[in-house]
């Protein structure tokens, strides 16, 4: 027989695979940068996982999520677009190529045939960068629907033991070992991650998980109130994990988590709902230490902490340098546009136009404003397809969140919604999505929200109090 989770569930080789190669992605995978020492054991086991996933991924399973695949694949598929030599003449009739093509005759090498990136080893390194993301992905979509359920409390363990690894950080100064990456916010709590923002973010979109973790059916009243408990609990500890990641992104979006667990959390209903008289039940004893310990645990993360984030937030933005990227990022998005500069190429596209204002030692790495970033690097074909990925999101969020049915689909569903939420406002002000841990978060959810097709007939039947279609 196969293993089981919780006592109820089997569970399949191929989900304990799956939670291995998350849990290396996690332990690999925090930093955004190109030149990172892990990228060389992470993204050729991304290779294998997809070659793997593509082997045992049923052709249901690609139906059912295919327009989650197709988006991802038509991403991949767009960066290697901007790879593809083109002749001169057509290259020489991109937007904002003059300069460059000065460069080519000045030098001797006449009408030479180039991609339409102005920089291709770093839209290489973009197209190797999505080999983690949908290698997640296909596997998460190869398994069934309780193991891409099971894959929730896995999720949650990882946040909070990249909050823990954090507080250690912070506990052993600047000079750590807990920090990794070479290059990182080494005076912050960032956990498996490099930047204070995407920990911030990422610990933010534990609020809804835990809400619907806490909402799952299951035969034990015991059980339920203790994942009640321990839900309550850590969402307690999340927020001093999150201030003393000095992250305002992730003080403002955490706020956003925690306002969304009152729609998101239901009184769950077990499969066997009658009481039977022997069930034991927990002591108040028990609920107010575990409160106790909680309160306990706010009040020393204010103490001890300081509250980075609150202090960074009342500070206000004049000191701010992302004021002083945007407004160039938009001015040289318009040069190049529609086509745009080529996927990853954000530094060499900002240097060549780069204001003497911004001038620095240190150089811009990003926008800081991923949306402003695709439109300047993608072009109007990026933008479009990110659009159709904000239209779906659209359609099923506003599906499943007018539906009177509370299976355990549209649960996900909406938990899924608003992580996306989260992820796409915090990506105005950074680029958490760059990064392969949150990028393969990203990846579980979008399979969590299901497919259209799945809550077509939902709000129907919940108004004639029939079973939702499963």
């Amino acid at each position: 027989m196969s293993p089981k989770i919780a006592g109820n569930m089997p569970v399949s080789g191929r989900f304990w695979l799956v939670l291995s190669y998350l849990i290396l992605v996690f332990l690999l995978g925090g930093s955004a940068r190109h030149d990172i020492a892990t990228l060389v054991i992470l993204r050729p086991l991304a290779v294998c996982a997809i070659a793997y996933a593509l082997v045992v991924i049923s052709g249901a399973s690609i139906r059912t999520f295919s327009a989650q695949i197709g988006l991802l694949g038509g991403l991949f598929m767009l960066v290697a677009l901007h790879l593809v030599p083109l002749p001169h003449s057509i290259w020489s009739g991109l937007p904002y190529r003059e300069f460059i093509s000065q460069i080519d005759f000045a030098a001797g090498l006449g009408e030479q045939w180039r991609p339409l990136s102005i920089a291709p080893e770093r839209t290489w390194n973009a197209l190797y960068s999505l080999v983690v993301p949908l290698s997640v992905l296909l596997l998460v979509c190869s398994l069934d629907r309780e193991e891409r359920f099971a894959l929730l409390p896995v999720i949650i363990a990882l946040g909070i033991f990249s909050g823990v690894v954090g507080l250690a950080q912070i506990s052993g100064g600047q000079q750590s070992p807990l920090y990794y990456y070479r290059i990182s916010n080494n005076d912050s709590a960032i956990g498996l991650l490099a930047n204070r923002n995407h920990q911030g973010v990422f610990l933010a979109t534990l609020f809804p998980m835990l809400a619907v973790y806490a909402s799952l059916e299951t035969r034990s009243s015991d059980v339920r109130k203790i994942r009640l408990i321990a839900s309550l609990a850590i969402a307690a500890i999340l927020i001093p994990l999150i201030l003393v990641t000095g992250s305002r992104a992730g003080l403002v979006f955490g706020a956003v988590g925690l306002a969304s667990v009152p729609f998101l959390y239901r009184r769950p209903v077990g499969e066997v709902v009658a009481r039977r008289r022997g069930e034991r039940k927990l002591p108040l004893a028990g609920i107010i230490a575990a409160s106790a310990s909680a309160l306990l645990l706010i009040l020393s993360g204010l103490i001890f902490s300081r509250a980075e984030a609150i202090e960074r937030l009342l500070g206000g933005s004049a000191n701010d340098f992302r004021w002083e990227i945007w407004q160039p990022s938009l001015d040289i998005a318009m040069r190049y546009f529609p086509f745009g500069s080529g996927i990853g190429t954000f530094v060499e596209a900002f240097q060549r136009d780069e204001p003497l204002a911004t001038l620095a030692p240190t150089y811009v790495n990003h926008a800081h404003n991923d949306w402003l970033e695709i439109l300047m690097t993608g072009g109007l074909p990026a933008v479009i397809l990110i659009g159709l990925g904000v239209f779906a999101w659209s359609r099923i969020s506003l599906r499943v969140w007018r539906t009177r049915e509370d299976s355990r689909d549209v649960k996900f569903a909406r938990m899924a919604s608003v992580i996306l939420l989260i992820l796409a406002g915090s990506s105005f002000v950074d680029y958490p999505l760059r990064t392969p841990l949150v990028a393969s978060v990203f990846a579980v959810v979008i399979a969590w929200m299901g497919p259209i097709q799945k809550f077509r007939t939902v709000r129907n039947t919940g108004r004639n109090g029939e079973s939702p279609v499963q």
